[in-house]
Protein backbone atom coordinates (compact mmCIF):
# COMPACT_ATOMS: atom_id res chain seq x y z
CA UNK A 1 0.00 0.00 0.00
CA UNK A 2 1.15 3.32 -0.64
CA UNK A 3 2.40 5.53 2.02
CA UNK A 4 0.65 8.93 2.71
CA UNK A 5 2.14 12.39 1.42
CA UNK A 6 4.42 13.95 4.15
CA UNK A 7 6.92 16.47 3.77
CA UNK A 8 8.93 16.52 0.65
CA UNK A 9 12.48 14.93 1.01
CA UNK A 10 15.48 16.19 0.72
CA UNK A 11 18.14 14.03 -1.18
CA UNK A 12 21.85 14.93 -1.54
CA UNK A 13 24.10 13.10 -3.41
CA UNK A 14 28.03 13.24 -3.94
CA UNK A 15 29.76 14.90 -7.13
CA UNK A 16 29.74 12.92 -10.27
CA UNK A 17 31.39 13.42 -13.84
CA UNK A 18 27.29 13.42 -15.08
CA UNK A 19 27.42 16.47 -17.13
CA UNK A 20 25.15 18.88 -16.17
CA UNK A 21 21.78 18.88 -18.80
CA UNK A 22 21.71 21.63 -20.96
CA UNK A 23 19.44 24.68 -19.71
CA UNK A 24 16.55 25.35 -22.32
CA UNK A 25 13.62 28.00 -22.64
CA UNK A 26 10.23 28.42 -23.87
CA UNK A 27 10.35 30.23 -26.65
CA UNK A 28 6.09 30.47 -26.32
CA UNK A 29 5.28 28.41 -29.22
CA UNK A 30 5.23 25.16 -27.84
CA UNK A 31 2.46 23.26 -27.40
CA UNK A 32 0.82 22.76 -23.57
CA UNK A 33 1.82 19.57 -22.32
CA UNK A 34 2.05 19.27 -18.39
CA UNK A 35 1.57 21.39 -15.37
CA UNK A 36 3.70 20.33 -12.14
CA UNK A 37 2.85 21.57 -9.09
CA UNK A 38 3.13 21.01 -5.01
CA UNK A 39 -0.03 20.01 -3.78
CA UNK A 40 -0.81 20.00 0.46
CA UNK A 41 -2.95 17.09 1.05
CA UNK A 42 -4.33 16.20 4.76
CA UNK A 43 -1.64 14.50 6.12
CA UNK A 44 1.27 16.85 4.13
CA UNK A 45 2.29 17.79 0.54
CA UNK A 46 2.55 15.89 -2.64
CA UNK A 47 3.87 16.85 -6.23
CA UNK A 48 1.02 16.57 -8.54
CA UNK A 49 1.47 16.54 -12.67
CA UNK A 50 -1.49 17.80 -14.49
CA UNK A 51 -2.02 17.06 -18.33
CA UNK A 52 -4.52 15.71 -20.72
CA UNK A 53 -5.34 12.02 -20.95
CA UNK A 54 -4.72 10.61 -24.25
CA UNK A 55 -8.39 10.80 -25.62
CA UNK A 56 -7.92 14.20 -25.10
CA UNK A 57 -11.47 14.49 -23.30
CA UNK A 58 -10.31 14.43 -19.31
CA UNK A 59 -7.46 15.20 -17.43
CA UNK A 60 -4.70 12.87 -16.46
CA UNK A 61 -3.40 13.49 -12.91
CA UNK A 62 -0.26 11.64 -11.18
CA UNK A 63 0.35 11.90 -7.49
CA UNK A 64 3.66 11.31 -5.88
CA UNK A 65 4.39 10.95 -2.11
CA UNK A 66 7.91 12.04 -0.65
CA UNK A 67 9.00 8.01 -0.76
CA UNK A 68 8.50 8.75 -4.68
CA UNK A 69 5.29 6.45 -4.99
CA UNK A 70 2.46 7.39 -7.65
CA UNK A 71 -1.28 7.32 -8.39
CA UNK A 72 -2.60 8.10 -11.62
CA UNK A 73 -5.83 9.53 -12.06
CA UNK A 74 -8.34 10.56 -14.79
CA UNK A 75 -10.89 12.81 -13.97
CA UNK A 76 -14.19 13.99 -16.92
CA UNK A 77 -17.28 14.96 -17.53
CA UNK A 78 -19.79 13.51 -19.77
CA UNK A 79 -20.33 16.41 -22.30
CA UNK A 80 -17.48 18.22 -21.14
CA UNK A 81 -13.46 18.46 -22.48
CA UNK A 82 -10.62 19.86 -20.03
CA UNK A 83 -10.25 23.74 -20.56
CA UNK A 84 -7.10 23.92 -21.19
CA UNK A 85 -4.23 26.15 -22.48
CA UNK A 86 -2.84 26.21 -25.98
CA UNK A 87 0.67 26.89 -25.21
CA UNK A 88 2.99 25.44 -22.44
CA UNK A 89 4.03 28.88 -21.72
CA UNK A 90 0.31 29.12 -20.58
CA UNK A 91 0.90 26.09 -18.32
CA UNK A 92 -0.20 27.85 -15.31
CA UNK A 93 -3.75 28.95 -16.30
CA UNK A 94 -4.42 24.82 -16.41
CA UNK A 95 -5.96 24.13 -13.36
CA UNK A 96 -6.44 27.08 -10.38
CA UNK A 97 -4.95 25.95 -6.80
CA UNK A 98 -6.74 27.21 -3.00
CA UNK A 99 -3.38 26.76 -1.05
CA UNK A 100 -3.73 26.95 2.80
CA UNK A 101 -2.60 30.29 3.22
CA UNK A 102 -2.95 29.92 6.75
CA UNK A 103 -1.58 27.22 7.98
CA UNK A 104 -4.60 25.68 9.27
CA UNK A 105 -3.36 22.17 10.33
CA UNK A 106 -6.23 20.32 9.04
CA UNK A 107 -7.30 22.33 5.87
CA UNK A 108 -5.89 20.53 2.55
CA UNK A 109 -5.17 22.46 -0.71
CA UNK A 110 -8.10 22.91 -3.32
CA UNK A 111 -7.54 22.04 -6.76
CA UNK A 112 -9.73 23.10 -9.19
CA UNK A 113 -9.87 21.42 -12.62
CA UNK A 114 -12.58 23.74 -15.05
CA UNK A 115 -14.07 21.72 -18.25
CA UNK A 116 -15.88 23.70 -21.26
CA UNK A 117 -18.96 22.22 -23.14
CA UNK A 118 -19.07 20.03 -26.45
CA UNK A 119 -21.61 22.12 -27.34
CA UNK A 120 -21.96 25.83 -26.83
CA UNK A 121 -24.86 26.04 -24.89
CA UNK A 122 -23.31 24.09 -22.40
CA UNK A 123 -20.93 26.72 -21.18
CA UNK A 124 -17.54 25.98 -18.55
CA UNK A 125 -17.87 23.92 -15.42
CA UNK A 126 -15.28 23.11 -12.49
CA UNK A 127 -14.78 20.27 -10.48
CA UNK A 128 -12.74 19.99 -6.84
CA UNK A 129 -10.26 17.69 -5.70
CA UNK A 130 -8.41 17.44 -2.27
CA UNK A 131 -5.60 14.58 -1.33
CA UNK A 132 -6.83 13.00 1.81
CA UNK A 133 -5.00 11.30 4.75
CA UNK A 134 -4.03 8.44 3.02
CA UNK A 135 -2.58 10.10 -0.04
CA UNK A 136 -5.64 9.86 -2.24
CA UNK A 137 -7.09 12.40 -4.44
CA UNK A 138 -10.67 12.34 -4.22
CA UNK A 139 -13.31 14.46 -5.89
CA UNK A 140 -15.08 17.47 -3.41
CA UNK A 141 -18.47 16.50 -3.44
CA UNK A 142 -20.83 19.91 -4.00
CA UNK A 143 -24.59 20.70 -2.08
CA UNK A 144 -26.57 23.68 -3.14
CA UNK A 145 -28.43 24.48 -0.49
CA UNK A 146 -29.93 27.51 -2.58
CA UNK A 147 -31.31 25.18 -4.77
CA UNK A 148 -35.39 24.43 -4.33
CA UNK A 149 -36.46 20.74 -3.57
CA UNK A 150 -34.39 18.01 -2.37
CA UNK A 151 -30.13 18.73 -1.45
CA UNK A 152 -28.42 16.31 -4.19
CA UNK A 153 -24.86 15.98 -4.03
CA UNK A 154 -22.87 17.46 -7.70
CA UNK A 155 -19.52 16.42 -9.34
CA UNK A 156 -19.68 20.39 -10.51
CA UNK A 157 -20.62 24.02 -10.34
CA UNK A 158 -21.51 25.78 -13.40
CA UNK A 159 -18.87 28.39 -13.70
CA UNK A 160 -14.97 28.71 -13.12
CA UNK A 161 -14.53 31.86 -11.46
CA UNK A 162 -15.14 31.72 -7.83
CA UNK A 163 -13.02 33.61 -5.31
CA UNK A 164 -11.33 33.00 -1.91
CA UNK A 165 -13.25 34.84 1.07
CA UNK A 166 -12.19 33.19 4.29
CA UNK A 167 -9.87 30.10 4.83
CA UNK A 168 -12.71 27.32 4.26
CA UNK A 169 -15.13 29.73 2.45
CA UNK A 170 -15.59 30.87 -1.32
CA UNK A 171 -17.42 33.43 -2.74
CA UNK A 172 -19.20 31.50 -5.45
CA UNK A 173 -21.96 34.50 -6.82
CA UNK A 174 -22.48 38.17 -6.36
CA UNK A 175 -25.30 39.16 -7.60
CA UNK A 176 -26.99 43.14 -7.91
CA UNK A 177 -30.31 43.88 -9.21
CA UNK A 178 -30.53 47.44 -9.90
CA UNK A 179 -32.91 46.82 -12.66
CA UNK A 180 -35.61 48.36 -9.94
CA UNK A 181 -33.71 50.86 -7.78
CA UNK A 182 -36.74 52.17 -5.85
CA UNK A 183 -39.33 50.69 -3.27
CA UNK A 184 -42.88 50.84 -3.42
CA UNK A 185 -42.73 54.50 -1.52
CA UNK A 186 -39.99 55.81 -3.95
CA UNK A 187 -37.21 55.71 -2.12
CA UNK A 188 -33.85 54.05 -2.97
CA UNK A 189 -34.05 50.82 -2.54
CA UNK A 190 -31.39 49.40 0.68
CA UNK A 191 -28.34 47.32 -0.55
CA UNK A 192 -29.22 44.69 1.25
CA UNK A 193 -32.26 44.52 -1.09
CA UNK A 194 -30.34 44.63 -3.83
CA UNK A 195 -27.44 42.04 -3.39
CA UNK A 196 -27.31 38.46 -2.72
CA UNK A 197 -24.06 36.22 -1.90
CA UNK A 198 -23.51 32.53 -2.56
CA UNK A 199 -20.37 31.05 -0.72
CA UNK A 200 -19.18 27.85 -0.84
CA UNK A 201 -18.49 25.87 2.51
CA UNK A 202 -15.29 23.80 2.33
CA UNK A 203 -15.48 20.90 4.86
CA UNK A 204 -12.25 18.52 4.70
CA UNK A 205 -13.48 16.05 6.89
CA UNK A 206 -16.91 15.01 4.48
CA UNK A 207 -14.94 15.85 1.22
CA UNK A 208 -17.64 18.72 0.33
CA UNK A 209 -18.58 21.67 -0.62
CA UNK A 210 -21.89 23.54 0.46
CA UNK A 211 -23.50 26.72 -0.98
CA UNK A 212 -25.57 28.76 1.27
CA UNK A 213 -26.86 32.14 0.95
CA UNK A 214 -24.94 34.64 3.23
CA UNK A 215 -26.91 36.74 5.98
CA UNK A 216 -26.19 40.73 4.87
CA UNK A 217 -26.27 42.41 7.56
CA UNK A 218 -23.68 44.13 9.96
CA UNK A 219 -23.65 41.41 12.22
CA UNK A 220 -22.19 39.75 8.90
CA UNK A 221 -19.62 42.46 8.48
CA UNK A 222 -17.52 40.59 5.63
CA UNK A 223 -20.18 39.82 3.76
CA UNK A 224 -21.97 43.49 4.18
CA UNK A 225 -18.73 44.83 2.70
CA UNK A 226 -18.56 42.67 -0.39
CA UNK A 227 -22.55 43.64 -0.96
CA UNK A 228 -21.86 47.31 -0.71
CA UNK A 229 -18.47 46.71 -2.68
CA UNK A 230 -20.43 44.81 -5.37
CA UNK A 231 -23.22 47.25 -5.35
CA UNK A 232 -20.52 50.48 -6.11
CA UNK A 233 -18.84 48.26 -8.86
CA UNK A 234 -22.23 47.92 -10.73
CA UNK A 235 -22.65 51.93 -9.89
CA UNK A 236 -19.56 52.62 -10.50
CA UNK A 237 -19.03 50.93 -14.22
CA UNK A 238 -21.52 52.98 -15.94
CA UNK A 239 -18.40 55.60 -14.98
CA UNK A 240 -15.14 53.70 -16.53
CA UNK A 241 -16.10 50.58 -18.44
CA UNK A 242 -19.91 50.29 -19.69
CA UNK A 243 -22.19 52.90 -20.96
CA UNK A 244 -25.84 52.93 -19.70
CA UNK A 245 -28.22 50.34 -20.80
CA UNK A 246 -30.38 52.00 -23.77
CA UNK A 247 -27.54 54.32 -25.58
CA UNK A 248 -28.39 55.72 -28.96
CA UNK A 249 -25.51 55.10 -31.23
CA UNK A 250 -27.55 56.21 -34.16
CA UNK A 251 -27.88 60.07 -33.25
CA UNK A 252 -24.87 61.57 -32.31
CA UNK A 253 -24.27 65.31 -30.80
CA UNK A 254 -20.84 66.79 -30.53
CA UNK A 255 -20.33 68.86 -27.42
CA UNK A 256 -17.02 70.86 -26.00
CA UNK A 257 -16.91 69.11 -22.76
CA UNK A 258 -15.37 72.00 -19.89
CA UNK A 259 -12.11 71.39 -20.05
CA UNK A 260 -11.59 72.67 -24.10
CA UNK A 261 -11.78 69.18 -25.19
CA UNK A 262 -14.70 67.81 -28.05
CA UNK A 263 -16.23 65.13 -28.42
CA UNK A 264 -19.79 62.92 -29.21
CA UNK A 265 -22.09 62.27 -26.92
CA UNK A 266 -25.13 59.69 -27.58
CA UNK A 267 -28.99 60.20 -26.12
CA UNK A 268 -29.80 57.42 -23.56
CA UNK A 269 -33.43 55.78 -23.42
CA UNK A 270 -33.09 54.36 -19.18
CA UNK A 271 -36.23 54.96 -17.36
CA UNK A 272 -34.32 54.45 -14.30
CA UNK A 273 -32.60 58.37 -14.79
CA UNK A 274 -34.44 61.29 -16.51
CA UNK A 275 -31.38 63.20 -16.24
CA UNK A 276 -27.81 63.88 -14.91
CA UNK A 277 -29.76 64.86 -11.28
CA UNK A 278 -31.39 61.57 -11.28
CA UNK A 279 -27.93 60.11 -11.84
CA UNK A 280 -26.21 61.89 -9.10
CA UNK A 281 -29.12 60.94 -6.58
CA UNK A 282 -28.52 57.29 -7.72
CA UNK A 283 -24.89 57.49 -6.42
CA UNK A 284 -25.78 59.20 -3.58
CA UNK A 285 -27.96 56.35 -2.40
CA UNK A 286 -24.59 54.30 -2.37
CA UNK A 287 -21.83 57.26 -1.63
CA UNK A 288 -21.27 60.18 0.65
CA UNK A 289 -21.84 63.18 -1.36
CA UNK A 290 -17.68 63.88 -2.14
CA UNK A 291 -17.17 60.17 -4.08
CA UNK A 292 -20.61 60.69 -5.44
CA UNK A 293 -19.11 64.02 -6.95
CA UNK A 294 -15.78 62.76 -7.72
CA UNK A 295 -16.73 60.10 -9.80
CA UNK A 296 -20.00 61.83 -11.63
CA UNK A 297 -17.53 64.43 -12.32
CA UNK A 298 -13.74 63.22 -12.64
CA UNK A 299 -14.70 59.56 -14.19
CA UNK A 300 -13.69 58.81 -17.67
CA UNK A 301 -17.20 58.20 -19.17
CA UNK A 302 -18.85 61.85 -19.27
CA UNK A 303 -22.78 62.63 -19.09
CA UNK A 304 -24.89 65.32 -19.98
CA UNK A 305 -28.28 66.66 -20.37
CA UNK A 306 -28.59 67.68 -23.86
CA UNK A 307 -32.04 68.80 -25.20
CA UNK A 308 -33.55 67.45 -22.15
CA UNK A 309 -32.34 63.94 -22.65
CA UNK A 310 -29.33 62.47 -20.83
CA UNK A 311 -26.53 61.88 -23.13
CA UNK A 312 -23.50 60.00 -22.36
CA UNK A 313 -20.17 60.33 -24.35
CA UNK A 314 -19.93 56.32 -24.96
CA UNK A 315 -17.47 54.17 -26.51
CA UNK A 316 -15.12 54.25 -23.27
CA UNK A 317 -13.45 51.54 -21.26
CA UNK A 318 -10.61 52.42 -18.87
CA UNK A 319 -10.34 48.70 -17.82
CA UNK A 320 -6.74 47.42 -17.43
CA UNK A 321 -5.90 43.82 -18.35
CA UNK A 322 -3.44 42.49 -16.16
CA UNK A 323 -5.90 43.29 -12.70
CA UNK A 324 -8.03 40.43 -11.72
CA UNK A 325 -9.78 39.66 -8.68
CA UNK A 326 -10.08 41.60 -5.44
CA UNK A 327 -10.87 40.20 -2.21
CA UNK A 328 -10.66 41.88 1.41
CA UNK A 329 -7.87 40.84 3.31
CA UNK A 330 -8.13 42.20 6.91
CA UNK A 331 -11.40 43.97 8.05
CA UNK A 332 -11.97 46.53 10.91
CA UNK A 333 -15.88 47.24 12.07
CA UNK A 334 -16.26 50.11 14.40
CA UNK A 335 -20.26 51.03 15.35
CA UNK A 336 -20.52 53.60 12.90
CA UNK A 337 -17.74 52.55 10.19
CA UNK A 338 -15.88 49.54 8.96
CA UNK A 339 -12.81 49.69 6.75
CA UNK A 340 -11.78 46.30 4.60
CA UNK A 341 -8.00 45.66 3.51
CA UNK A 342 -7.82 44.29 -0.22
CA UNK A 343 -5.61 42.85 -2.71
CA UNK A 344 -5.99 42.23 -6.43
CA UNK A 345 -4.54 39.30 -8.60
CA UNK A 346 -2.24 40.38 -11.25
CA UNK A 347 -1.40 38.34 -14.64
CA UNK A 348 1.93 38.64 -16.25
CA UNK A 349 2.45 39.35 -19.79
CA UNK A 350 1.20 35.79 -21.08
CA UNK A 351 -1.88 36.08 -19.01
CA UNK A 352 -0.66 33.99 -16.15
CA UNK A 353 -1.08 34.53 -12.98
CA UNK A 354 1.42 36.83 -11.16
CA UNK A 355 0.89 36.89 -7.24
CA UNK A 356 -0.70 39.93 -6.27
CA UNK A 357 -0.95 43.61 -6.07
CA UNK A 358 -2.59 45.88 -3.30
CA UNK A 359 -6.39 46.76 -3.99
CA UNK A 360 -6.65 49.45 -1.67
CA UNK A 361 -9.22 50.16 1.08
CA UNK A 362 -13.00 50.25 0.71
CA UNK A 363 -14.87 51.87 3.48
CA UNK A 364 -18.87 52.34 4.58
CA UNK A 365 -19.50 54.65 7.42
CA UNK A 366 -22.75 56.60 8.51
CA UNK A 367 -23.66 58.80 11.49
CA UNK A 368 -24.72 57.39 14.44
CA UNK A 369 -27.61 55.12 13.17
CA UNK A 370 -27.85 56.77 9.81
CA UNK A 371 -27.88 55.11 6.41
CA UNK A 372 -24.62 53.25 5.41
CA UNK A 373 -22.73 55.44 2.45
CA UNK A 374 -19.15 54.60 1.01
CA UNK A 375 -16.78 56.87 2.26
CA UNK A 376 -13.35 55.62 0.13
CA UNK A 377 -13.49 53.33 -2.79
CA UNK A 378 -11.29 52.48 -6.04
CA UNK A 379 -13.02 51.02 -8.89
CA UNK A 380 -10.66 47.96 -9.27
CA UNK A 381 -10.32 47.49 -12.47
CA UNK A 382 -8.76 50.91 -13.86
Amino acid sequence: MLSSCSSPRQDTAAPSAVPAPEVSFLTGTESFESLDLLMRGQNGSCMVNISAAGDGRSFAVRVENADFESREYTFGEPGYVPLLPRLQVNAPQAVNIYRNEDDTADLPDVLQLMFTGEEPDKGSISRFFMIDGEGIMRPVDIYDYTAPGKVQPADYIDRTQITRSESYKYIYEISVDDTDLYDGDGYFRDVRDRVRIKTMVFSPAQGRMSIYYEQIDESNPLYFGYAWWAAANTAAQYFTLYDLPGIDYSSPVEVRDPDGTSGYYYPIEDDRFSGTASLRNYLGSLFTGAVADRIMNDAPQRYADIDGRLCARGDYDARVQQYGQLSFTVWEVNPNSMLFRSRQQIFDEYGNPDGYTDGGNFVIGRSDDGPWRIMRYRYPYI
